[in-house]
């Protein structure tokens, strides 16, 4: 689900896991162990925020052999479960996929959907309500995240973040039953296996469903009352009492760790800092003079540092910016100052159909676009001072070459097959309707201008043939259904 945030640590350290009591990113790790009924852990676990953290709520910190530390609560999890039980990540490479996706969409949707939404005392959010509408699409076509018997990784993530908004929907008569019956039966099933209400109690030190709240809340664990506790609990049976299997092994087994263990920086480090600190940013050491090409430097911190590449068909604001650009250019900066011999790479993406619909609204070529909204996008960022070693194009020779070199080689290896699908085609345009130039009412929720590959407004996926009278967005008339022949990349050979 995504890649891991790295950061780098002067001093090697044995394996630690930082965790939280009460954190539904713990109980995602206490969960897998109960599952694959293997409660060891390759590394040593410690409660708390590692040293030198100040914000740590909702993150899991693992601090492995070499020095490299790893902020993703989902990677954690895959680390854990691919060492206990390969399977439990997926068994093939479609698998493997759709767990990922499973995870980045936990990671990034249904997760701050979830903590915005207790933070104002409401379940029933748009946001939530928006990410539950894509879960119960799924699991009313699918049966289950992976498989309909088998519990895998991404059951295990995506039950235990949804754990503090569902745990109180088990007896049928909340909002959230009603709108994601689905979701709550499938959640309620996994709840009421063994594994997952012994993990409730290990992870929470015997509190339960308070304790999560409580974390969510930025509260003490333990220690804050509320008057929604019994009112969660009645409708969670399981919750009532603590089952007499469940004891929390991690805190029967405290680890400590030895003052120089937790010595992260040198002395010498330490004294530049406080040396910077006291004179001002003049005592600060500069950033090594870049000399171009940029290339790997034997025996050096070699880093590669690249961004989104963003789309060419738009003029790019704050929000483009600081979602894009901006921390990977901070990053780059820190890598500097460090002395790292880092290169920080981005460039406009020119393919595509959103290129070509930008093409047609302002009456241009896609090549007058592109000319056009890279000196746009290259003087917006140049206004910012985003520091980029190169910012180019997918369209330049050396860009077309490679990309052509990689089909080739795909093609020579007989990596590319040759099929056919159904696909909307416009005859007043006499043309294939790639998702972007059609529109139509959703199949699920009767939008009337439903995207060819989305809804706007239920957020569900969809294909664009489903759509319920479509029409092309160029001309606005209604295409028909015909077959089309399409090369494909046969990823299970790659």
């Amino acid at each position: 689900c995504g890649c891991a945030r790295v950061s780098v640590v002067k001093k090697e350290m044995e394996k630690i896991l930082y965790y939280q009591l009460a954190d539904t990113d713990y109980l995602k790790i206490v969960v897998i162990g109960e599952v694959v009924g293997d409660t060891t852990h390759p590394f040593t676990l410690k409660k708390g925020p590692p040293p030198g953290a100040h914000d740590i709520r909702s993150t899991l910190y693992l601090f492995v052999a070499d020095g490299i530390s790893i902020f993703s609560s989902n990677e954690i999890c895959r680390i854990i479960a691919g060492s206990k039980r390969a399977s439990f990540v997926g068994s093939s490479p479609e698998q493997c996929a759709l767990v990922d996706y499973w995870l980045e969409w936990e990671s990034s949707t249904l997760k701050p959907a979830i903590r915005s939404g207790v933070l104002n005392g409401k379940v029933d959010t748009p946001e939530i309500l928006t990410a539950l509408g894509r879960l119960e699409g799924h699991l009313s076509s699918h049966g289950g995240l992976l498989m309909e018997k088998e519990v895998c990784l991404a059951d295990v993530v995506v039950w235990s973040s949804l754990y503090p908004v569902l745990a109180a929907e088990s007896s049928g008569s909340g909002v959230l039953h009603r709108v994601a019956p689905q979701v709550c039966q499938w959640f309620i099933s996994l709840a009421r296996k063994e594994p997952f209400t012994a993990a409730i109690w290990k992870a929470s030190g015997d509190i339960g469903y308070q304790g999560y709240l409580d974390f969510l809340l930025g509260k003490e664990v333990g220690v804050a009352a509320s008057s929604s506790v019994g009112k969660h609990q009645d409708g969670f049976p399981s919750l009532r009492s603590k089952p007499e299997k469940c004891v929390n092994e991690h805190e029967a087994k405290p680890t400590s760790l030895t003052d120089s263990e937790e010595v992260l920086f040198s002395d010498a480090e330490l004294n530049a800092a406080a040396d910077v600190f006291t004179k001002g940013p003049v005592s600060a050491s500069k950033p090594a003079k870049k000399e171009h090409p940029i290339l790997p430097m034997k025996g050096e911190r070699n880093i590669l540092i690249t961004s989104a590449l963003p789309y060419v068909n738009n003029v790019p604001h704050l929000g483009n910016i600081i979602g894009c650009v901006l921390s990977a250019d901070v990053f780059a900066r820190y890598c500097r100052l460090r002395g790292y011999n880092c290169v920080y790479i981005c460039g406009t993406d020119e393919y595509g159909t959103a290129t070509e619909t930008k093409a047609l609204e302002e009456g241009l070529s896609p090549q007058e676009i592109c000319v056009k909204y890279f000196k746009i996008h290259k003087e917006i960022y140049d206004w910012f001072h985003i520091d980029f070693d190169y910012f180019g194009r997918t369209s330049t020779p050396e860009q077309t070459a490679i990309a052509q070199d990689i089909f080739n080689r795909l093609y020579m290896r007989e990596h590319v097959s040759k099929d056919s699908m159904e696909q909307l085609k416009c005859q007043h345009c006499n043309r294939f309707l790639a998702d972007r130039f059609v529109e139509g009412i959703c199949p699920v929720c009767a939008y009337e201008d439903a995207r060819g590959d989305q809804c706007d407004k239920c957020g569900q996926l969809i294909n664009a043939i489903e759509l319920k009278s479509p029409r092309c967005k160029i001309c606005s008339n209604q295409p028909n259904i015909e077959s089309s022949n399409h090369l494909l990349s046969t990823h299970p050979h790659l």
